[in-house]
């Protein structure tokens, strides 16, 4: 798993986020003691080693959250994916689990 960023609190995992810096997460989630890690995530392995032990994950367009990969997030309560579709999130699997699922509906609009 990448190095967490700072804090003590929930851990957040950023899995396909492609920008390379984090300032608005971290002026976000910072002062919630969140640590951060972040992964390309780009195979279902790669994604379930980045988020695995993570409370909060935001997802970018890849990867894809299968029921293989989100069966494999222990902790996870909330999967966002940032961006309008949820494609690449198996809702059914994620419901079985307990975890929800938002986007963002207007992103990029």
């Amino acid at each position: 798993m990448a190095k967490a960023k700072k804090g003590s609190g929930p851990l957040v995992a950023l899995a396909g986020v492609r920008y390379p810096d984090l300032h608005l997460e971290e002026k976000i989630l910072g002062p919630l003691g969140c640590r951060i890690v972040r992964g390309m995530a780009d195979s279902p392995s790669a994604a379930i080693e980045l988020c695995r032990e993570a409370e909060a994950v935001l997802i970018g367009s890849v990867p894809d959250f299968t029921a293989d990969v989100v069966e494999e997030l222990g902790a996870c309560r909330i999967l966002s994916r940032a961006g309008i579709g949820v494609d690449n999130i198996d809702l059914d699997a994620a419901k079985k689990k307990g975890i929800t699922v938002t986007n963002v509906p207007d992103y990029c609009i």
